[in-house]
């Protein structure tokens, strides 16, 4: 397998061509902004100690003030938000303490319109009209949603941060500022309150809100102990990188009080940002959006290249890989319409997986459809086209029998592809998937009970028996949560030396065209990594 020097020095060349992307998107930073940046980075020269999840959790939980860095392009960030509130909320519960959420995406003058939408008395859409998010957030509401959602279903109260000037990057001081006097006031009229603050990075350095925050305290006689957690700091990544440990630790302390979690790889981190930036300044685009309507995720073909350089470097494929697959258009299905028909078959798989799935690959067209533009999306389909090169494989849904593990084997591999990408990317556990049984629609359950039933099944004859008459629809999200599960253990196996890298780069070349062999070749890889 790929040395860890050379996968370093290729994640390393990411880092750098992405870095220089963005420079190019944004421009260089202002004189002030630079400044408040130089003072951000000085708080990570260094570091206290590597520690674990536990003890970030039990820090927040005994604070009264938590102060969460967020990378507003970044849906983890948020993600990591709602994580570390569900760990704590129950402990303040049974202290009878109340919770505020504080967020920068919103104003003080913006809470009655939370109160109203979480109340039912406005709609979404009319909710994000009040606040006028895009023209005042601008950053996707998606990434916020699952946010506001879950302060909602646990009536949480949600108050505004933000302050808006006409001065915009240059005002950041008179921001901490303002968001400092909003959370004294709040907690001076809330004395039991444990108050969870969401603001973007470079607010959190030491110089910044913190101290606005705690000059605040000392003037108002009030003792809080205050809490700061950085996210996904780009230097120590590349510390726990260095130590080998980066799958394994992912909680640094600082300093007492201050943590850094680093859970995503920096490209991942800085893809998102470049995305969200293309998708603003495209030419092509709209200026001005409806409320409700999505901006359009924009992705060039180079992007995928550079994924499909990193790929085949992993895999040790030395041949040129072609780049002339073409970028289906989101906002335009018509390509659909190309896809070989077959009349026997009422399923259209390829629409299917382009309409519900938000990204796919369709050999026939040679087209990668990306209506998700995350790294995720891009790898995964970047690693369909690689093998569709390879191997020449076509591979269609059309007989279940014949077509499902086939199927299988092309999820697999997309997620293989997108973890040699982004190692920190996870998939259900079995787990997991039981759980899910209890919240999701009537195919999904049936897809995730087949799922189980093969991944716990070790008997070649007893999984081909679960292939049968049936919805192709269940058959073919059961073949994408195996597909993954593969893929995910594939990855493993690989990075601790049990599977070589000439056998994964065999299966990019096998274009699973005997559905008797590739049902024995699964069998064989599900007793080897899965049972």
């Amino acid at each position: 397998m790929l040395s860890r020097k050379d996968k370093l020095k290729i994640q390393r060349a990411m880092v750098t061509r992405l870095k220089g992307h963005e420079r190019q998107l944004l421009g260089e930073l202002t004189p002030a902004l630079k400044r408040y940046f130089t003072e951000y980075e000085r708080d990570f020269q260094r570091f206290h100690a590597i520690t674990h999840q536990e003890e970030l959790f039990w820090a927040v939980q005994k604070s009264h003030i938590t102060l969460c860095g967020d990378y507003h392009t970044l849906r983890q960030a948020q993600r990591t938000v709602i994580q570390l509130l569900d760990q704590s909320l129950p402990f303040w519960t049974r202290r009878k303490r109340d919770v505020a959420l504080a967020l920068e995406m919103l104003r003080p003058k913006d809470e009655k319109a939370v109160s109203q939408f979480f109340r039912g008395e406005i709609s979404e859409i009319q909710f994000l009209k009040k606040i006028e998010f895009q023209r005042r957030w601008g950053f996707r509401w998606e990434n916020y949603r699952p946010l506001m959602l879950w302060a909602k279903e646990h009536s949480v109260k949600v108050i505004g941060l933000n302050l808006e000037t006409k001065s915009g990057l240059e005002s950041l001081e008179k921001r901490d500022q303002a968001a400092s006097q909003v959370m004294l006031k709040y907690l001076r009229l809330h004395p039991r309150t444990n108050l969870f603050a969401v603001m973007g990075d470079l607010h959190l350095a030491e110089s910044h809100l913190p101290r606005c925050l705690k000059e605040g305290l000392e003037s108002m006689g009030m003792i809080r102990r205050v809490l700061t957690i950085h996210q996904n700091h780009e230097k120590l990544y590349w510390v726990l990188v260095q130590r080998g440990i980066e799958k394994s630790a992912n909680v640094i302390r600082l300093k007492k009080n201050v943590y850094c979690l680093v859970n995503t790889p920096p490209w991942v981190k800085l893809n998102s940002q470049v995305q969200w930036v293309e998708g603003i300044i495209d030419e092509d685009a709209p200026k001005i959006y409806q409320m409700g309507q999505k901006i359009p995720w924009v992705c060039s073909g180079e992007e995928i290249l550079e994924l499909l350089r990193v790929m085949t470097r992993f895999l040790g494929v030395s041949e040129r890989i072609e780049d002339d697959f073409d970028l289906g258009d989101p906002e335009d299905l018509d390509f659909l319409k190309r896809i070989p028909e077959y009349p026997c078959v009422d399923f259209k798989t390829h629409e299917y997986c382009v309409k519900h799935f938000g990204s796919h690959f369709i050999p026939k067209l040679n087209l990668i459809y990306l209506k998700k533009t995350s790294m995720n999306h891009m790898a995964t389909q970047a690693a369909h086209f690689l093998h569709h090169q390879l191997s020449g494989a076509t591979i269609n849904f059309i007989n279940l029998k014949n077509d499902f593990f086939p199927w299988v084997f092309f999820e697999a591999l997309g997620y293989l592809g997108s973890k040699i990408i982004n190692p920190s990317r996870q998939c259900y556990t079995l787990e997991d998937l039981r759980n899910e049984i209890t919240s999701k629609n009537s195919d999904d359950i049936l897809a995730i009970q087949l799922a189980i039933e093969i991944l716990t099944e070790v008997r070649l004859t007893a999984q081909a028996k679960l292939i049968g008459a049936g919805n192709p629809l269940v058959y073919l999200k059961a073949a994408k949560i195996i597909g993954k599960a593969l893929g995910e253990a594939m990855f493993h196996s690989a990075m601790n030396g049990i599977t070589t890298r000439q056998q994964i780069h065999s299966l990019f070349r096998n274009s699973f065209s005997s559905p008797e062999g590739t049902a024995n070749l699964f069998a064989l890889w599900s007793r080897r990594l899965l049972s």
